[in-house]
C-alpha cells in the first residue's frame, strides 16, 4: 500500500435507528410544538396551559407532517 492512498472502508453492518424521512418528521413536529407553546404562553402567562398546547400541536404535528413530507 502506497502512503496517502485511501483505505476503502466497508459499509456499517447495522441499520440506522431512524430514517432521515422520521427524522425529518418529528424535528419539524417538535419545531412545531415549541412555537406554539411560546405563542401561547406569551399570550396567556400559563406555563401548564402553554405546555399541553406545544404538547398537543406536536403531536397532532406527527401525523399531519407524516403525510405531508413525501418519502
Amino acid at each position: 500500500m502506497r502512503v496517502g492512498s485511501p483505505v476503502a472502508q466497508s459499509p456499517p453492518d447495522y441499520d440506522p435507528l431512524i430514517n432521515a424521512h422520521a427524522a425529518l418528521v418529528f424535528v419539524s413536529a417538535a419545531l412545531i410544538g415549541l412555537v406554539v407553546g411560546v405563542l401561547t404562553f406569551l399570550g396567556t402567562a400559563n406555563a401548564p396551559l402553554s405546555a399541553v398546547a406545544g404538547l398537543s400541536a406536536g403531536g397532532a404535528g406527527v401525523g399531519v407532517l407524516h403525510k405531508m413530507i413525501g418519502r
